[in-house]
């Protein structure tokens, strides 16, 4: 995506994975888990 959407060299591109607890992401002014357990 980078390459073919953005243009970007893939020699000098990098991606970085950093994994977030569930607790520390949030969607809504929630957290993750209080988000799903109003989905159940």
């Amino acid at each position: 995506v980078l390459v073919n959407v953005l243009g970007k060299n893939p020699n000098t591109t990098f991606v970085l994975i950093d994994e977030v607890e569930q607790e520390n992401w949030g969607i809504g002014g929630m957290t993750t888990t209080e988000w799903r357990a109003k989905q159940k």
